[in-house]
C-alpha cells in the first residue's frame, strides 16, 4: 500500500504520541479480553441447570408443635394433607433444597480408611423427594419405600442405598460411569451402595467447587423441625403458596421460618455473582468510552498538528478519500501495535489467574474478538476527525502555520 511508507516514517518521527495510544490499546485489550471470559464464566455458572423443576418447587420449613413421641405420626400427617391441597403435585420431606445455602456434607472415599476421592453435599428426605423436584433417574432405580428410614428424634442410622449425581459417577468412573451402579462408597466412614444415578442435583452451594457432586439418602428426620418441598402444577405456585401456609398456621403454635420460591433461593444464592457481572459490563463499558474518547482526542491533536501537511497533500491532488484513508490505515497499525503487546499482557494476567484463583484457560477466540472490538473502536474513534481532516481545503490548509 502506497501509504504505508509515510505512515511508518510518521509514527517514528512522532513516536510519542502513537506509543501512548498503543499503549491504551494494549490495557484496554488485556482488560477487555479476560473480562468477557470472566463474564461469560459467571452468565454460565447463573444460568447452568439446577436439575430441578425450578418454575415449581418451593419449600417450607415449620415446626411441629407437639410432643416428641408423635414427631412421626405428625409428620405424615402434614405431610398427607398437603398432599392433598388442590394445586399440589407432589410433596416430600427433604433436609435442604440445592442451592439453598445451608445443608450437609461428608467425605467420600471408596473404603473405610482410605484416601479421600471428593466431598459430596448430602441430602435427605423421604423415598419420593428425586421425584417431587423433577429430577431425572438417567440409570438404575429409585427408591422403594422399604428403602426409606425414619429417624426419631436425637436418634441415628443410615440407609445401605444412595442415589447420586452423574458428575460423582464420572468423578469415580471417568471411563464409563455407568460402572458406579452397585458399587459401595464411604461417606465419613459409613458404607452406601450406589442404587441409582441422576442426571443433575445442585448441592446447596452454587459456588462451591463440588456444586454439582451430591448424594440423596432416603432418610426423614422425626423431629421438631419440618423441612418440606412441594411441587406445584405449573402456573400455581402463588396459589398453592398460600394454601400451604394456610393449612400450616391453623395449628396453635405452628411457626414457619421460611416459605419462598426455588426461582427466589437460586437468584439469592448467585447474588454475589450477579453483582460482579453488573460491575463487569459497567466497567467494560467505561473502558470502551474512555479508550474510544482517547483515540478521538489523540486522533484530533494528531491531525490539527498536521494541518499544513494535509493542505500539501490536497494541494498535490489527494482526493478526500485518499486522507481519510490514510487516518483511518494509521490508526489500524497503530491499534494492530497495540493489540499484539495487549495480547502478551493478556495471556499473562490469564496464566496468574489460572495459577492463583483456579480460573480456566481463555480460549483463542476470545483474542479473536477482542482484536476485531478493538479494531473498529480504533476506526470509530478516528473517524470523525479523519472526516474532518479529509474536508480541509487546500488553500486553507497552506495557509495554516
Amino acid at each position: 500500500m502506497r501509504d504505508l511508507k509515510p505512515i511508518l516514517k510518521t509514527i517514528k518521527v512522532r513516536l510519542m504520541g502513537p506509543a501512548l495510544l498503543a499503549l491504551q490499546i494494549a490495557v484496554t485489550f488485556t482488560i477487555l479480553v479476560n473480562a468477557f471470559f470472566m463474564i461469560e464464566q459467571k452468565e454460565a455458572m447463573i444460568s447452568k441447570p439446577s436439575g430441578v423443576d425450578e418454575a415449581n418447587i418451593f419449600r417450607v420449613l415449620s415446626n411441629q408443635p407437639f410432643p416428641k413421641e408423635e414427631y412421626e405420626a405428625r409428620l405424615d400427617e402434614t405431610i398427607e394433607a398437603i398432599r392433598s391441597i388442590p394445586g399440589v403435585q407432589a410433596v416430600s420431606m427433604l433436609n435442604t433444597l440445592p442451592l439453598a445455602g445451608f445443608g450437609t456434607y461428608d467425605e467420600l472415599t471408596r473404603t473405610p480408611e482410605g484416601r479421600r476421592e471428593t466431598w459430596t453435599a448430602t441430602f435427605m428426605g423421604s423415598t419420593d423427594a428425586y421425584q417431587t423436584l423433577g429430577l431425572e433417574l438417567v440409570a438404575g432405580q429409585g427408591f422403594t419405600k422399604q428403602d426409606e428410614i425414619t429417624v426419631a428424634f436425637e436418634a441415628q442410622s443410615h440407609p445401605s442405598d444412595v442415589l447420586v449425581t452423574r458428575a460423582l459417577a464420572e468423578k469415580l468412573y471417568p471411563d464409563n460411569w455407568e460402572e458406579a451402579l452397585g458399587k459401595t462408597i464411604y461417606l465419613t466412614m459409613i458404607p452406601h451402595q450406589i442404587k441409582g444415578i441422576l442426571a443433575e442435583m445442585n448441592g446447596p452451594w452454587g459456588t462451591w467447587f463440588a456444586a454439582k457432586i451430591s448424594v440423596l439418602k432416603p432418610v426423614r428426620d422425626a423431629n421438631e423441625v419440618l423441612p418440606l418441598a412441594v411441587r406445584a402444577e405449573p402456573g400455581e405456585i402463588d396459589v398453592v403458596m398460600e394454601r400451604v401456609k394456610e393449612y400450616l398456621l391453623k395449628t396453635p403454635r405452628r411457626q414457619i421460618t421460611y416459605l419462598d420460591k426455588f426461582v427466589d433461593i437460586k437468584a439469592k444464592n448467585y447474588q454475589r455473582e450477579s453483582a460482579a457481572l453488573n460491575t463487569l459490563w459497567i466497567v467494560l463499558l467505561g473502558l470502551t468510552f474512555v479508550t474510544a474518547l482517547g483515540i478521538f482526542g489523540q486522533s484530533r491533536f494528531a491531525i490539527m498538528k498536521r494541518r499544513k501537511q494535509i493542505g500539501v497533500r490536497r494541494a498535490l491532488g489527494a482526493s478526500q478519500w485518499h486522507v481519510l484513508r490514510y487516518f483511518l490505515t494509521e490508526n489500524a497499525i497503530v491499534t494492530s501495535i497495540g493489540i499484539l503487546f495487549g495480547c502478551v499482557f493478556a495471556i499473562v494476567l490469564n496464566q496468574y489467574t489460572v495459577s492463583h484463583f483456579e480460573f480456566n484457560l481463555i480460549p483463542a477466540g476470545y483474542f479473536v474478538f477482542g482484536a476485531a472490538f478493538c479494531l473498529v473502536l480504533g476506526q470509530v474513534g478516528v473517524l470523525v476527525p479523519a472526516l474532518q481532516a479529509s474536508r480541509l481545503s487546500p488553500a486553507i490548509a497552506t495557509r495554516t502555520v
